[in-house]
């Protein structure tokens, strides 16, 4: 059953604590209460308040592990339900660190599936699950292993399944340069990319190719997304 939405909710970004948020707003009608604990790649450590979509909340994907939102790259852990203020009150234990060796952790011992939640600059928001997500462990240097697709922005990851992980200084791609290198940022890199969602953030059309917060299938090579957090769930 679907969570009834449309509560009064607190709503700020990059608090340190609830305390500090003295803004509230309604949620529409398909939304519910959300709270972000997050932690920059600077180390900072802060909150979110506000409305999150009935996909994000009534799946239960409540463990983030990417998330990328002006310019931000970040570790966090939702919260969220349809109590009255409910995120006033929200308490997340713990904060899950988007290393790919907690990664391979988390999903080594049962099925889980990963939902990708993704706007642009129209604020627009597209949605793509793979009902199987698994990251290897490092020796295997955290190879990417999905199932099946579904969704409404397209299928912009299947193409990256059984590739390694690159970054800048570890080339694991099965091209003859660095994928991670040329398209400026991290990712299971085929020769190159049908997704770049750690690219650079360049904020919406660009003239760029490649270079962005990349979702080929809805936007193309040239838009970098406003938004994208990546969520997993356990089944």
């Amino acid at each position: 059953m679907e969570a009834e939405g449309g509560q009064e909710c607190l709503s700020c970004t990059a608090v340190e604590s609830a305390n500090d948020c003295n803004h509230r707003i309604q949620c529409d009608d398909n939304e519910l209460c959300y709270m972000h604990h997050y932690v920059t790649e600077s180390g900072t450590s802060g909150f979110d308040f506000g409305c999150d979509s009935q996909q994000a909340c009534s799946r239960s994907f409540d463990t983030i592990f990417g998330r990328r939102s002006e310019g931000h790259h970040v570790k966090c852990t939702l919260c969220c339900d349809d109590s009255k203020i409910c995120n006033e009150d929200l308490n997340c234990t713990s904060t899950v660190q988007t290393r790919n060796d907690i990664i391979h952790a988390i999903t080594a011992d049962s099925n889980h599936a990963m939902m990708i939640l993704m706007t642009d600059y129209n604020n627009v928001t597209k949605y793509g699950e793979y009902l199987s997500f698994h990251v290897d462990n490092e020796e295997n240097a955290y190879r990417l292993m999905l199932g099946k697709y579904t969704g409404n922005a397209g299928d912009s990851l299947t193409l990256h399944e059984g590739q390694k992980f690159s970054t800048y200084d570890k080339d694991n791609d099965v091209g003859s340069g660095s994928c991670a290198q040329g398209s400026k940022g991290a990712w299971w890199y085929r020769n190159c990319h049908a997704s770049n969602l750690n690219g650079l953030y360049l904020r919406g059309q660009n003239s760029q190719y490649a270079l962005g917060v990349v979702w080929n299938a809805w936007h193309g090579f040239y838009y970098s997304l406003k938004t994208t957090t990546m969520m997993i769930r356990k089944y």
